[in-house]
């Protein structure tokens, strides 16, 4: 996926960022990493994009397609992400369930009575 700096503009002007806007290719956007960051993520673009760069810069240099590696955010990592894991690390297990009841001395009542 190539971004022209034409789309980055008129996308920029949508969202009325403030910073130098010019629909011409050859100029330079004043857009900062992180609204390119954010734009990446929301159109889902796999792909490196550096985080570390100055303000003023060509918009072909911000996106680097060459990797074909996920998006690179800091502390974000949707492959490690398991939004089911607090939830089930909450629940016992049968051998939990077994010990909590000879530590009792009586069978656990699964209704809380």
């Amino acid at each position: 996926m190539n971004f022209t700096t034409k789309f980055i503009t008129l996308l920029a002007r949508y969202k009325n960022l403030t910073g130098k806007t010019s629909l011409y290719t050859n100029e330079r956007v004043n857009l900062t990493t992180k609204f390119i960051n954010l734009l990446a993520k929301r159109m889902n673009i796999t792909g490196m994009i550096i985080n570390h760069m100055p303000k003023r810069m060509n918009v072909a240099g911000m996106i680097m397609n060459q990797t074909p590696k996920a998006l690179e955010f800091p502390g974000h990592n949707p492959h490690t992400r398991n939004p089911t894991t607090k939830h089930h690390q909450n629940l016992s297990t049968k051998q939990d369930i077994k010990e909590k009841e000879r530590k009792l001395g009586g069978k656990m009542r699964s209704d809380g009575c």
